[in-house]
């Protein structure tokens, strides 16, 4: 159960600190690759697991490889932060 909300907290915090860097920096969104939020969100969720060691595969047994487990975890959390999203909005509606 904590490793689902340390999931969607990270996520979430990933998403708010791409949301202000999109706002502090108008020059990101006139780069290529970096205006797309959608591909930028799942790479930023890998690099958060890689600095904070986190891994949520691992707790389930489906570790692997280091390098598997942190892009496995990193894309989880993008995952998991977008179906958070996702239910809220619909919540809110």
């Amino acid at each position: 159960m904590y490793t689902l909300a340390l999931a969607v907290l990270v996520g979430l915090a990933v998403a708010n600190v791409l949301s202000v860097a999109y706002e502090l920096l108008p020059v990101l969104q006139k780069v290529k690759y970096i205006n797309n939020a959608e591909l930028l969100f799942p790479v930023l969720c890998v690099g958060a697991v890689w600095i904070a060691d986190i891994s949520i595969l691992g707790v389930y047994g489906l570790g692997g490889q280091q390098w598997m487990d942190v892009v496995g975890s990193g894309l989880a959390i993008a995952g998991l932060a977008k179906a958070t999203d996702a239910a809220v909005e619909y919540l809110q509606h």
